[in-house]
This record gives structure tokens, C-alpha cells and sequence, in this order.
């Protein structure tokens, strides 16, 4: 009995010499775990307070051209220009057009003739009556580009609601070119052909595996349902240099008469 106490006396003095040993390193290494936290707070603080300054500097930018400045992304998800309605009261600076600056009665009476003849496609402005967009090809675009289909499009694959892998049949001589396509508002069926008669929209890619399963990336596009313009979209267009114009038919001719 004496000596298991003995062994337990030993093993307890032993333990105890190992803690009190050990126990200024340990107290370093949470000091040292605080400094270094300390340090990452410092520098995190310094990165924020440095874009902070870069977001004014770019906004300030934005306000010398004459450039809405609003909060939130440019696009939403699907791609589409978010409501700017409430960017009106920003349209009460200056208004330059052709390098003169122009009335607010001015800016009304031409935003009534012309905000639904103008889109925003991506980031560019085009007169929808004079707008000529490429056919889809193999050949990739960027976000935002306006394509159009001109024959047509089979329904490969259902993938979802209003989501599905179409090939194009542009020639009858051809092969055909495969897309996707997202955002429909009908119900699709594999087989099915689309006699699509809008224009397309570009957004993005989509990657899909074969049954080969092989990795394949093709471009993925939606409808492109034009809204008319915003008051302040209207304003960016004309401050851009984008040029107003009426076209008239007279004896089979269009006459094009800019607004000077």
C-alpha cells in the first residue's frame, strides 16, 4: 500500500513540475496570438479606410462627367437594368446635348419622342428602330451583347422552368449551334421547336457534361425585352453623345433628320 501512495506522490510532483514549466510559454504564445490578431484588425481597418476613399474618389469622378451615381450593382442577376425611376431627381444638373446645354422643357419634350425608341443593350445605348444585331454563332460574345436568331431552334434538353439546351438550326446545310437558354416564359418540351422572333441577350456561359462525360461550355442567353428608358437613363444616353433622330418615310425614302 506504501508503495503504490509513493508511485501516486511521484507521478502528481512530476505533473505539477511539468505545468509550472510549462506554463510561461504558454501565457507567450497567447500573447503572441493576441498580437497578431491585433496586427490583422489594424491592417483590415487600413484596407477598408482605403476603399472607402477609392469609392469616393471614383464617385466624385462620376459626378464631374455629369454620371448618376447610385448604390447597389450595375446589373441585377438576370442581367437586366434595375428600376431607376427614382435616379430622376439626379437629372436636375446640367443637360448637354451636342455639346450645348439644354432646357428641362427641352429634355421633356424629347424624352417623350424618343425614350421608347432607345434601349439600353448592356452597357451601350442603340436607337431600336436603326439596330441591327449578329446572328448566334459558335462564336463566343461578351455579357450584354445583342444576338437574334433568324430560323429554328430545337429544344435538346429540358435542364428547368424555363431553362433548356437549344441548337439552332440556321442552315439546313449546316450543323447547328448550341446554346442555352434561360428565363423563358413558356412551358418547354425536349423536342419542341422555338420559332424565336425576339432578340437575344448574352449572359454568360453554361457548362454541361456530354455523354461522354466530357466537359463542354457553351453561351447561355435569354429573351431581350427592352424597357423604355429612365429619365435618367435618357439623360446619360444624350450627355454620352448618343444622337437623337426622326426618321420619316416620304415617297418609299427614309428621311433621317437629326436633332440639332
Amino acid at each position: 500500500m506504501k508503495r503504490y501512495l509513493w508511485v501516486f506522490l511521484f507521478l502528481a510532483s512530476t505533473c505539477y513540475a511539468e505545468v509550472n514549466q510549462s506554463g510561461p510559454y504558454i501565457v507567450r504564445s497567447l500573447q503572441k496570438q493576441v498580437e497578431n490578431l491585433t496586427t490583422e484588425n489594424q491592417q483590415l481597418k487600413q484596407q477598408l479606410a482605403d476603399k472607402d476613399k477609392e469609392i469616393e474618389r471614383l464617385k466624385s469622378l462620376c459626378r464631374k462627367n455629369n454620371i448618376n451615381v447610385s448604390v447597389g450593382s450595375a446589373y441585377t442577376d438576370s442581367h437586366e437594368e434595375p428600376n431607376t425611376e427614382h435616379l430622376n431627381s439626379q437629372t436636375t444638373g446640367p443637360i448637354i446635348y451636342r455639346g450645348q446645354e439644354r432646357t428641362k422643357e427641352w429634355f421633356e419634350k424629347m424624352y417623350e419622342r424618343f425614350s421608347d425608341k432607345i434601349a439600353l443593350a448592356g452597357d451601350k445605348f442603340v436607337d431600336l428602330r436603326t439596330f441591327k444585331p449578329n446572328e448566334v454563332s459558335a462564336n463566343f460574345v461578351e455579357v450584354g451583347t445583342i444576338l437574334y436568331t433568324d430560323g429554328q431552334n430545337m429544344v435538346i434538353s429540358v435542364i428547368g422552368n424555363g431553362e433548356a439546351m437549344i441548337e439552332y438550326l440556321w442552315s439546313y446545310s449546316s450543323p447547328g449551334v448550341l446554346y442555352h437558354l434561360c428565363g423563358y416564359d413558356r412551358p418547354l418540351i425536349d423536342g419542341q421547336r422555338l420559332n424565336i422572333k425576339n432578340k437575344l441577350i448574352c449572359v454568360g456561359t453554361y457548362k454541361y457534361t456530354t455523354v461522354l462525360k466530357a466537359q463542354k461550355t457553351v453561351q447561355s442567353f435569354k429573351i431581350w425585352q427592352p424597357k423604355p428608358l429612365t429619365r435618367a437613363q435618357f439623360a446619360e444616353a444624350i450627355s454620352s453623345g448618343f444622337e437623337l433622330v426622326n426618321y420619316v418615310e416620304r415617297g418609299g425614302k427614309t428621311i433621317e433628320t437629326p436633332i440639332r
